[in-house]
């Protein structure tokens, strides 16, 4: 019986995993629930970006034209969000998408001046 157990003991010993091979099973399942979370987000983008779409073309083909054009754009933007933001390229992109607004905002103010000085010059004449 002694034998028996000293046996069980010294196996049980052996059996020990390796400080080293416990630090990368951790960092393994670490990985992992980051790639599952990352996964879940794109998937959640996803089924949001289908169902804008969904809604804009049936608002499109059942209501009003240009209600249905916008959702249909922010299923497409909203689908694209993820690849966005983990692309090598989301600098540049955010830069573009930034300098784009701000020059429909430089030109909106330059409309709106112009068209008042107009209306002003129709009120004097």
């Amino acid at each position: 019986m002694k034998y028996i157990l000293s046996s069980l003991l010294l196996s049980a010993c052996s059996s020990v995993p390796d400080k080293e091979i416990v630090k990368r099973n951790v960092i393994e399942i670490a990985n992992n629930a980051a790639t599952a979370s990352q996964a879940s987000n794109t998937m959640l983008y996803s089924y949001a970006g289908v169902f804008l779409f969904i809604a804009g073309a049936l608002t499109s083909a059942f209501w009003d034209r240009r209600s249905g054009l916008i959702l249909i754009g922010c299923g497409v933007a909203s689908g694209t969000v993820p690849y966005i933001v983990t692309s090598t390229y989301f600098a540049w992109i955010s830069a573009l998408t930034l300098l784009s607004v701000a020059s429909i905002g430089v030109w909106y103010l330059r409309w709106k001046a112009m068209h008042e000085a107009k209306e002003e010059e129709k009120k004097d004449a």
